[in-house]
């Protein structure tokens, strides 16, 4: 039988304990910001006693103007604290939150009627000189050695985790903030045009019912003077559903919206302009392609405006396809027609708010111009980007790109 290397065993444990601590890592890594702090914190504690043996752990955490409250505890209740013996490490937990020091100490104490050697360590999990709280562990009756640089890396990357947490809650803040301070100019242009809309649909209403008593001679004046009003209407009633939208701009980031459902319920719309144009549709999405968080309105504005362009600017009988796919990039979603294309020196300014291709109305008659300037608006509001390659005379593809 071959002896055993102490040495060879020790350089084992070490690396199968390396494994396991790169395994909690990438778990707390795959945690998302929205999630509940709680649920990170239970995953640092869990991973004291399954990978460095201690027996019980508690998360302190740092409450400005209250201090240090007990927020989440294995094997150990709040009661504890109460107990004389712990009155010494609770002294050494406040000391270590005010210096920011890893404090380490093997001390005899009385549980239950009886002396033991506990074995505590305090861990301030901090950042930059900000204190989030403190980690407190212990042991009874331990005499091994313990990997403090593997514990310092857990640490160094619990005050990592909530560094990041906290600055996507700002940078959430910052922005429901600045979409605020946004939406109250757009509720002022709302406003205004909800008092022109009205009139405008009475006199667009009145046009109809005598369009044919009209002489011939001033038809094509009346037809001119009609269409132009019927824009602005349409004008005015996509200025007033942007308002409707930025009414609920809080709401940007709380839903998990499925494109796939989305996308399907959009061509179901324009199910009749297909048929009438004899339009192939293709839909192309990953099986593994996400949930997006989004709000639905805003992300059904955006993927109507781009599919029904893609329907309303197609030759007849002509394609389009949908991908939905993960890359480099990001969450990609594309959609391809075979329609006339955009010039190349068009191809800037088709994102400009109230700009129209020459000759599009031929094609489509309902567009005002501002279609593809709220898709980009509104995908801004999720870091997301949208492009357009197109060649004329081919068609067209726009690409959204959703950071990961």
């Amino acid at each position: 039988m071959p002896r055993k290397n102490p040495l060879l065993d020790f350089a084992f444990r070490e690396l199968q304990l390396k494994d396991k601590l790169l395994e909690v890592l990438i778990r707390v890594q795959s945690c998302h910001p929205e999630e509940s702090e709680d649920i990170l914190l239970r995953i640092f504690l869990e991973a004291f006693l399954s990978l460095f043996g201690f027996e019980r752990a508690v998360y302190f955490r740092f409450e400005k103007g209250k201090g240090l409250q007990w927020a989440l505890s294995l094997n150990i209740e709040p009661a504890e604290k109460e107990k004389p013996y712990f009155s010494h490490m609770m002294s050494d937990i406040v000391e270590a939150s005010v210096s920011l020091r890893w404090m380490q100490q093997r001390v005899p104490v009385i549980k239950d009627e009886k002396e033991v050697f506990l074995t505590f360590l305090v861990l301030p999990v901090a950042r930059e000189k900000t204190l989030y709280g403190v980690f407190y562990v212990d042991i009874e009756n331990h005499s091994e050695s313990l990997d403090i640089d593997l514990i310092h890396i857990l640490v160094v990357q619990a005050s990592l985790s909530l560094y990041y947490r906290q600055m996507y809650e700002v940078t959430r803040s910052q922005q429901i903030e600045l979409l605020k301070l946004a939406n109250f100019k757009n509720e002022i242009v709302r406003q205004i045009t909800a008092n022109i809309e009205g009139p405008l649909e009475k006199t667009l209403h009145f046009m109809e019912t005598i369009k044919m008593d009209v002489p011939e001679s001033c038809a094509s004046h009346f037809g001119e003077i009609h269409k132009r009003l019927s824009q602005i209407f349409l004008t005015l009633e996509k200025t007033l559903n942007l308002g409707k939208i930025g009414a609920n701009i809080e709401d940007i980031f709380q839903k998990d919206v499925d494109i796939r459902l989305m996308i399907d319920r959009i061509l179901k719309n324009y199910e009749k302009e297909i048929k009438k144009r004899h339009l192939e549709v293709e839909v192309r999405i990953h099986d593994r392609f996400p949930l997006l968080k989004g709000n639905e309105d805003i992300f059904r504005t955006i993927f109507d405006e781009l599919i029904s362009n893609a329907i309303y600017y197609n030759r007849e009988k002509g394609r389009i396809v949908l991908y939905a796919y993960q890359d480099s990039r990001g969450y990609v979603i594309e959609i391809r027609d075979t329609g006339r294309g955009i010039p190349l020196e068009f191809q800037p300014l088709i994102f400009e708010q109230f700009y129209r291709l020459p000759g599009s109305e031929k094609l489509n008659d309902k567009g005002a111009g501002l279609g593809l300037f709220l898709v980009r608006k509104f995908l801004a509001y999720y870091g997301a980007t949208v492009s357009v390659e197109s060649i004329e005379g081919e068609g067209s593809v726009f690409t959204v790109v959703f950071p990961l």
